[in-house]
């Protein structure tokens, strides 16, 4: 029983945007820990909800638990030389 008619891209950005903010002030396990059962729950998840490809779904959700070491605020390290090194925000992503 689909819930919400959007789009599987829409289900699938909506996935990824969520787990990388999260991911961007949460630990990369915290956040998919929080993520998944929003995601993969065998009855209210969203893979059953919306018939979702469930690998594309947790695929979707590991990367970009990852994608925070791609901004300078999503790892220490880059926040430490963002400012002497003289970066801007999209040299992060590059």
């Amino acid at each position: 029983v689909q819930v919400f008619d959007f789009s599987t891209v829409g289900l699938l950005f909506g996935i990824y945007l969520a787990t990388a903010l999260l991911s961007s002030v949460i630990t990369n396990n915290a956040a998919v820990a929080l993520m998944f059962p929003i995601v993969a729950d065998p009855v209210t998840g969203i893979i059953v909800t919306q018939g979702l490809n469930p690998y594309a779904a947790l695929y979707t959700m590991m990367i970009a638990a990852s994608a925070a070491f791609a901004t300078p605020i999503g790892y220490q390290m880059n926040l430490m030389v963002h400012g002497p090194g003289g970066y801007k925000f999209t040299d992060w992503v590059k």
